[in-house]
């Protein structure tokens, strides 16, 4: 039985409400139809990345344990999470509104132990908010919203159908991920 912390570790990034949620944080990945059980899980467990990435500045916390479930400890992928917490924690940043993720590839490689996942971000509706007085800082939309992800995913020896993010490669101001 695969071993994960359940998609309530981050509620809001799941099921947003205005109730509960402080700094409501929607996350929106694309549907992918994909058959294969092992793109299938890379893709699931990227996306998990992704998502406790920014959840870990939601909740402010750099040594927060979903990223590094999702992540090699100590790998490139564990250390540009733990960064990009540090770096908003730090100023004094947390983040709010709805990111979009869409144009998925899988390449599994390697006897199936490694895929290449990738795929675009839209964060034209996605702001910086300060944590002490919580203004949000909204930008015009920009070529600076779009990103262009690829993660190196490994499965889990111990852990049947687990996949961690190896590697994490984000460039914004990637025109190619413009809708």
């Amino acid at each position: 039985m695969r071993r994960t912390p359940s998609h309530q570790a981050f509620p809001s990034l799941i099921h947003p409400t205005q109730e509960s949620d402080a700094s409501p944080v929607r996350l929106v990945f694309e549907k992918s139809e994909l058959t294969d059980p092992d793109q299938a899980a890379a893709l699931n467990d990227a996306q998990n990345y992704a998502r406790s990435t920014v959840y870990g500045i939601v909740e402010q916390d750099p040594e927060d344990a979903a990223y590094k479930f999702y992540s090699e400890y100590q790998g490139p992928a564990f250390k540009y999470a733990k960064d990009q917490i540090k770096k908003n924690v730090d100023a004094g940043y947390t983040v709010t509104g709805e990111q979009h993720f869409s144009g998925t590839k899988v390449e599994v490689v390697k006897n199936k132990k490694s895929a290449v996942v990738s795929f675009c971000s839209d964060a034209t509706k996605f702001f910086s908010k300060e944590v002490k007085t919580e203004k949000v800082h909204r930008t015009k939309p920009s070529v600076r919203d779009f990103a262009s992800w690829e993660i190196l995913m490994t499965a889990s020896d111990s852990n049947k159908g687990l996949w961690r993010a190896k590697q994490a490669q984000v460039r914004d101001g990637a025109e190619e991920c413009r809708r």
